[in-house]
This record gives C-alpha cells, structure tokens and sequence, in this order.
C-alpha cells in the first residue's frame, strides 16, 4: 500500500481568464506562485514525503518546486501526469468553444468522458495513460508517501473511477480547486480517499 498525495497545480494565467488550457505551457500567475508556497508550508509540516513525482508541464512544475525545495528531494517528471490534450479548444474560451464547436462541448459539459476533446484526447484517454502510471508508482513506493504534483483533469478522472460516479458529479460535489491537495491510499488495485480537494491552508481560493 502506498499514500499518494496528490498536489493541483495553483492559478495560472489560463485559469483566470477561463480558457482551455490543456497541454499548452502556461505559467502561474501571481495568485498561483503564493498558493504553491502555501501549499509547500502544510505539506512539510505534516506529512514525510519520501519521492516527488510532477507533470512535466511548467505550471506544475512551478508548484511543487517550493515543497521540492524544502525537502530537497529529486523529482521524477512524466508526459503521463500532463493535463488532457485539449487539441483545437487550447486556449480558447469556453465561449468561443461554444460557437464552434456546441455539439462536442455540450457533451464535454454532460460528463461524456469519451468525446475527444478538439479533435485530439478523451478523458477516458487521460485516465489510462495515469492509472498506468500511477500503478507503476505503487509497485515501486509500497509502504511509502508519495507527492504526485499534476492537474485537475488527472486528479479527477482517477477519483471518478475509484468512486464510481459520473464526472458531472466531481465537478459539483468534488472540486478539485488550484492548489488542492487529495489523499489515496492505493494498493495497485483498490483506493482508499481519505480527503479530496483539501485547501484550508490556502488565504484565497482559485477560480
């Protein structure tokens, strides 16, 4: 059994100004840079963190890298943890999605997790390519704590699946804000959720 702790990434220029981000390499904004060092500050404090594991993205990277800091611990980077590649939609608005493209975003909006998303990948794409990662990572660190720095379609698409809900439900009942922090305990196999979308250490909530 390993503790996979997983860490949002904070704001980002994208997140405030409501567009798909997807794989493009945006930063964060000013808003993100101090969520990332709160988030470092309650890591450190309470839990031992034996590896870091992070999207290869630099909004993410930027996240973690005050808690890898601290720790001074080497971080694995993986094309696995990337966001889910949003193809023709990236950085576009949500409004601008709609007129062009009404018929795929209704359905994104529905919770249909098998629509490719502008043309390129499916969220049930995203969740195999992470699962299989995240299961290599419980082989290797079992009986460990490991901090896994990614994005919020990642962290969602594998809390659907071990919950069994729909992911209209995540969305609503589950947010998994910027700079959120989520507890698995994962055997390979079967999860335990022990919090999802924690953020009481951060002073403002994202977007």
């Amino acid at each position: 059994m390993v503790k996979l702790l997983f860490l949002r990434h904070g704001n980002s220029v994208m997140n405030k100004q409501r567009r798909f981000c997807g794989q493009f390499d945006c930063e964060l904004n000013e808003l993100g840079v101090a969520q990332a060092n709160q988030a470092a500050e309650y890591i450190v404090s309470n839990y031992k963190i034996d590896a870091l594991y992070s999207s290869d993205l630099k909004r993410v990277k930027d996240t973690l890298f005050p808690t890898q800091r601290k720790l001074n611990l080497p971080v694995t980077y993986s094309k696995s943890l990337r966001e889910v590649n949003v193809g023709s939609w990236q950085t576009r608005t949500f409004d601008e999605i709609k007129e062009t493209d009404s018929g795929e975003f209704l359905r994104y909006k529905s919770g249909d997790t098998t629509v490719k998303l502008g043309g390129a990948e499916s969220f049930e794409d995203l969740h195999k390519r992470a699962l299989e990662f995240v299961k290599e990572i419980a082989k290797k660190h079992d009986g460990q704590t490991v901090l896994i720095a990614t994005h919020g379609g990642v962290i969602r698409m594998l809390l659907e699946k071990w919950l069994n809900v729909s992911d209209v439900v995540i969305r609503k009942d589950y947010p998994i804000t910027n700079a959120s922090l989520t507890e698995v305990d994962f055997d390979g196999e079967n999860a335990k959720i022990k919090f999802m979308g924690k953020s009481c250490y951060l002073s403002d909530i994202s977007e």
